[in-house]
């Protein structure tokens, strides 16, 4: 994949930002801690990612006091090129769209911004709690399986959604609330039962090649 043409709009602390990297060679942004360097390697992950390869909720990724951010990328993949474009929106569900066209799942953008982070951040995962390496299994299973990827979204919104009642309930459990909460727990415990069960196929069919890896080191 080569990036020809960067564009973002109130994405984290930059108001706007056009950034055209060498087509032809390597790139390498410097400057002072906080200028945003790390923040335009995010603006292109999240192309392909849909997320954050900071782990950060989507809302923190629109500038303050704005309610939507916009990455906008022109870009060549096997000598196709392509415009990628990202709504970010502080409600609700944004969306991606490729060719103006909307895309609904990250297995759609593969092909389109094949997307590899690399960074001392990736240690937590190693380190860190097991929501790193859900996250690596997961990222994985929705490039692999479109229907497993559906779910991975399916199962985030559930948990949005049920979070969001429990916030406007304030810890007060009318009937109607808990009516509401039997019926979001019903559906996270269907589809997190789906998701662990495909988390675990994916980790045995990784388990001969990373057996083998390790035996070479």
């Amino acid at each position: 994949m080569t990036l020809l043409h960067l564009e973002l709009r109130d994405f984290r602390s930059f108001s706007a930002v056009d950034f055209d990297p060498d087509p032809l060679g390597t790139t390498v942004i410097t400057g002072p801690n906080g200028t945003g360097k790390t923040t335009l390697l995010e603006a292109v992950a999240y192309l392909g990612l849909q997320r954050s390869f900071r782990g950060a909720p989507k809302d923190t990724l629109i500038r303050s006091g704005c309610t939507q951010a916009i990455v906008r990328a022109e870009l060549v993949h096997d000598d196709v090129p392509s415009l990628v474009e990202s709504e970010i929106l502080a409600e609700g569900r944004g969306r991606t769209m490729v060719n103006r066209q909307s895309v609904r799942t990250r297995r759609a953008l593969l092909g389109v911004v094949p997307v590899t982070v690399f960074s001392p951040d990736d240690l937590v995962t190693v380190r860190g709690g097991p929501g790193a390496r859900r996250a690596l299994l997961d990222d994985a299973l929705a490039t692999l399986d479109r229907q497993t990827g559906a779910q991975i979204d399916e199962f985030e919104r559930i948990l949005r959604q049920r979070t969001a009642l429990l916030r406007q309930a304030s810890g007060r459990l009318s009937s109607d609330v808990t009516t509401s909460l039997d019926v979001w727990d019903d559906r996270l415990d269907r589809v997190g039962t789906a998701l662990a069960e495909a988390r675990e196929r994916l980790v045995a069919d990784l388990e001969p090649a990373v057996e083998a890896t390790y035996a070479k080191l």
